[in-house]
């Protein structure tokens, strides 16, 4: 009988260890996302593999994450796994699937661990996701002075502008905002929740980033239209999102949409541009190869040389800029369709379930300003981007559970 009381204390262990890694993660990430946002990808796998472990010890229960999204980011993985067939490097392409994989796996580890939180290591978890956004956010301010004191950059690398290095944080902050705001709301804490939102709007206005000014704004549209509207709102932004990866490259290509866009960037910085000239190259290679696209991590090999830009400006750095011209290019017309249901089943199935319109909102905010970032820049595979989006997913879904449950998800009897 000593044998099961023993198994018993081992599995209440490692649930409680996943649940303290969460914690430190709720900290690290908005430090880590400025300092050296490719640290995420760390973060997230040692917060994962104590998640698993949890998960193992008792009995491998049913994950608190929706089973369509699951199949759906099997089948893409599936499938882009098929499409090392025709890439350009068979072995890399198959290589970025498995890490991938890898990520999505210590994603639910971490979801599962999100789900067994108590109310004391939630309320932990919120506490040092404060804590960590206000050090990332003097970190952020640490760097600008640097930059603008010695004309250098603290960390990272850059060509002219020192204060390029810090566009990425910026981002982080901008979007990890989100559930930090959400928690302090739910707190009562209003003015904490409008500083949280002026802070990480000023940091992108201090390094003139475009993605981390609009991202903001389009993320409080998805906010508001789920606030307002519920489960229909969830419905419309379903539909968008379905037929924004679906006609990508139809509209990013239209002379109207080129036409409209080279007007409103005539005064932006020069990668304004630049991002418009990529989209129009990247459909003309979407036409190319139509139905099942260039394979996996196709764009960094497509020929493009004879369209280059300057001595040193491809017309087609690494990746398209755009996560829906991305998935067309390198996946085909499966992969669009596998992507759009992933958007569609999220918007429609996860968002419009929750009862909570408040909670639903936030949910809608959050994953509208990262599709709004992940579609203006960055590539989709971009490991530390994929595992960012996972650890928001986690925040979020943290903050936002409701007070009532416990760690088994049983109503709480008490206060």
């Amino acid at each position: 009988m000593a044998k099961p009381a023993e198994h018993g204390r081992d599995r209440t262990m490692m649930t409680v260890i996943g649940c303290r890694a969460l914690v430190l993660s709720a900290f690290a990430v908005p430090v880590v996302g400025v300092v050296a946002p490719k640290g995420i990808v760390v973060v997230l796998l040692i917060a994962g593999a104590a998640g698993i472990a949890a998960w193992a010890k008792e009995g491998r229960p049913r994950l608190p994450v929706d089973r369509r999204l699951i199949l759906l980011l099997a089948a893409l993985a599936v499938w882009a796994a098929m499409t090392a067939a025709w890439a350009f490097v068979p072995v890399d392409a198959l290589a970025l699937v498995a890490k991938l994989v890898a990520i999505a796996v210590a994603g639910l580890g971490v979801m599962f661990a999100a789900g067994r939180l108590e109310a004391e290591h939630r309320a932990s978890a919120e506490n040092a996701l404060a804590v960590g956004m206000i050090a990332g956010l003097a970190a952020f301010a640490v760097g600008f002075v640097y930059a603008r004191a010695t004309g250098d950059s603290l960390w990272g690398s850059y060509k002219t502008d020192p204060l390029t290095t810090l566009k990425t944080g910026a981002v982080v902050l901008g979007l990890v905002a989100w559930p930090a705001a959400a928690a302090a709301w739910r707190r009562g804490w209003r003015l904490a929740t409008g500083i949280v939102g002026l802070a990480v709007y000023v940091a992108g206005a201090l390094v003139s980033s475009g993605t981390a000014l609009v991202a903001p704004l389009v993320g409080l549209a998805g906010f508001a239209v789920v606030r307002l509207w519920g489960r229909r709102g969830a419905w419309f932004l379903a539909a968008v999102s379905v037929v924004a990866a679906l006609t990508a490259p139809q509209v990013l290509s239209s002379r109207t949409f080129q036409d409209t866009m080279a007007g409103l960037v005539a005064a932006a910085p020069s990668s304004a541009s630049h991002r418009l000239k990529i989209w129009d190259f990247v459909a003309g290679k979407i036409d190319e190869k139509p139905l099942l696209g260039w394979g996996m991590d196709g764009s960094r090999w497509i020929p493009k040389d004879h369209r280059r830009l300057g001595p040193e400006t491809e017309i087609l750095p690494l990746h398209p800029h755009n996560a829906f011209l991305q998935v067309r290019v390198e996946l085909g017309v499966p992969g669009a369709v596998i992507f759009a249901l992933l958007l569609g089943a999220f918007f429609a199935g996860v968002v419009g379930a929750v009862g909570d319109r408040f909670a639903g909102a936030v949910m809608a905010g959050t994953a509208s300003a990262y599709l709004t970032v992940a579609s203006v820049s960055y590539g989709i595979w971009q490991n530390w981007w994929v595992a960012f989006g996972w650890v928001l997913a986690v925040l979020t879904a943290t903050v936002l559970r409701p007070p009532s449950i416990d760690a088994g998800s049983r109503p709480q009897t008490g206060g």
